[in-house]
């Protein structure tokens, strides 16, 4: 069943501020304008609607960022008695026939994937997947490593191809800017014919050096970035902000 929800509905507690309206016939009264329909979904629950959905819109008052603005839809779902399954092929259902309505363009199918393959893979529980820069785990290239930056608890690397163009002063850049998002630091490494270009390598034995190129299929031309981390879900957002922006250079 489809429901549309009011926007004008009384202030209830949820992640960011609300908008207000004064009321005019109340004065010194305000309503608030929705975040979410949440209070409705309870109400359409227990008033016996187990299934519904509606596009609702929201609006929040918050810092503006990339991800975020003032006011925006939301496919919003309710439904009572239904597995996980059931609720990810309605969902990936409704997305491919809003993205059909709108693009003329059928996709195909939706892959799933664990919370946890998304952050070991990807670094974020909402990852870009239109570029191919996934995390290649490297932790047990440098289990027994005498580099003491590299004694960490997880190391992820980023392979990038064609990336070996990359001027010093742009992996200098890079290098601050990972330390500004929250990283302890990050290494990079050149792969030049026969040679790996990275200002550690003297660091690396024979063996690390090569277990990490095969570990990370670098071949010619390709650049590898490094970033020792905790694996905690909150430094890995921090690999993902790297990671996000070299796709977009």
């Amino acid at each position: 069943m489809e429901v549309e929800t009011p926007l004008l509905i009384a202030s209830t507690p949820e992640g960011a501020r609300d908008f207000v309206v004064p009321s005019r016939l109340s004065p010194g009264e305000f309503y608030a304008l929705p975040q979410s329909p949440q209070l409705f979904k309870q109400l359409c629950m227990v008033g016996g609607i187990d299934k519904y959905f509606q596009i609702a819109r929201c609006l929040r008052d918050e810092d503006l960022r990339a991800d975020r603005q003032f006011e925006f839809s939301q496919l919003d779902v309710e439904a009572s008695f239904v597995s996980q399954a059931e609720i990810l092929e309605v969902v990936a259902a409704a997305v491919s026939a809003a993205t059909q309505a709108a693009t003329g363009v059928t996709p195909g199918n939706i892959p799933h994937i664990t919370w946890r393959q998304a952050m070991d893979r990807f670094g974020s529980d909402k990852p870009d997947t239109r570029f191919g820069l996934e995390l290649i785990d490297v932790t047990g290239v440098f289990a027994d490593t005498g580099f003491n930056a590299f004694k960490a608890p997880a190391i992820k690397a980023l392979r990038v191809p064609g990336g070996a163009d990359t001027t010093r002063s742009r992996l200098d850049d890079l290098t601050d800017r990972a330390k500004r998002w929250g990283a302890k630091g990050l290494v990079w490494m050149r792969v030049e014919d026969e040679t790996l270009n990275s200002p550690v390598a003297k660091f690396l034995s024979d063996d690390e050096m090569a277990s990490l190129r095969s570990a990370t299929g670098a071949q010619p031309g390709i650049c590898c970035c490094w970033l020792p981390t905790s694996g905690a879900p909150r430094v890995m957002c921090r690999v993902c902000c790297v990671s996000n922006w070299v796709a977009r250079r």
